[in-house]
């Protein structure tokens, strides 16, 4: 079914996924934890702990309108002609890295006593990610996981690396028992 939403949801994604090469490193993990080993807080360490706390309301509607990783995922769906399938040891792997990085950041930020300063270009000094060779080799290497990701039966890769679509879940499921405990609203009298 393609509802006005949908078609929506998807330009959204379309667009975040043609800026990735603008906004790379405002995604990555891994200058969240270079930056709080420094006591630096970046604007990555910023957006995933706003994605992580807005799932519990919003569930995972950061997956759904925003991830630029799901741009060429959704174009690896359309061209591919066996149905997804599901890889059990993925769920361990994922929550091992998330827990690796998640406690890296909280080991450093504990031995560093925490952020001195907010930094929201942190290693990014053109404010484009992708701003040389060695950037753009990043770039192809991260893109070049989304066949694979897709191949294994994830629709995007983030949920093998990420839990917090998990807890987004979580989230939808929080509110749609919330929705149905309310009484129903009685007329005006």
């Amino acid at each position: 079914m393609d509802t006005r939403r949908q078609r929506i949801r998807r330009k959204l994604i379309f667009i975040f996924f043609l800026l990735l090469p603008l906004t790379l490193n405002y995604y990555s993990p891994a200058l969240m934890t270079q930056g709080t080993a420094e006591r630096v807080a970046t604007f990555s360490l910023l957006l995933w702990t706003a994605i992580f706390l807005t799932s519990f309301v919003l569930g995972r509607s950061f997956c759904g309108y925003a991830c630029p990783f799901h741009g060429l995922q959704m174009a690896w769906e359309t061209v591919r002609d066996k149905p997804l399938r599901r890889v059990r040891y993925l769920r361990w792997i994922k929550y091992a890295l998330w827990g690796l990085w998640v406690g890296a950041v909280v080991a450093f930020a504990v031995s560093t006593s925490g952020w001195e300063r907010f930094d929201p270009l942190y290693n990014t000094e053109n404010v484009v990610s992708v701003d040389s060779p060695q950037n753009l080799i990043v770039y192809y290497v991260l893109r070049a996981r989304d066949p694979a990701a897709t191949r294994t039966g994830e629709a995007c890769v983030l949920p093998v690396l990420l839990p917090v679509r998990r807890v987004g879940h979580r989230g939808n499921e929080g509110a749609a028992r919330a929705q149905a405990a309310r009484p129903p609203p009685q007329g005006r009298h």
